[in-house]
């Protein structure tokens, strides 16, 4: 089977979730395991990810203040200083949770 066609079998496969799979024809066991191999539970995941994600937004918000006060726009400035400090106590708090886990030893 040529890259092409091997590329449409897969894509097909992913974006069609009434599409079968050949684990389902012949293992049906290898489907089961789909998910299983992650590194840490999903409530700790989400937590990492959302401080992630936030750490990224309170980065920038310096860049979008800056922008704004170069286009004398006062009213944006005063909204991403508010979103800063909003984000920075979203931060905290994550922090302070993954800690708390940490300490109980629940963050795994």
């Amino acid at each position: 089977m040529n890259n092409e066609k091997q590329f449409n079998k897969s894509f097909d496969k992913q974006s069609n979730p009434a599409a079968k799979s050949q684990n389902q024809q012949g293992d049906p066991q290898a489907d089961d395991q789909i998910g299983e191999s992650r590194g840490m539970s999903n409530h700790s995941h989400d937590l990492v990810h959302e401080l992630s994600i936030r750490l990224d937004s309170q980065w920038r918000y310096d860049q979008f203040i800056e922008n704004a006060q170069a286009m004398n726009m006062p009213d944006a400035v005063r909204m991403f200083e508010r979103f800063k400090r909003e984000g920075q106590q979203a931060i905290n708090e994550l922090r302070d949770h993954i800690t708390m886990m940490s300490r109980e030893g629940t963050f795994r």
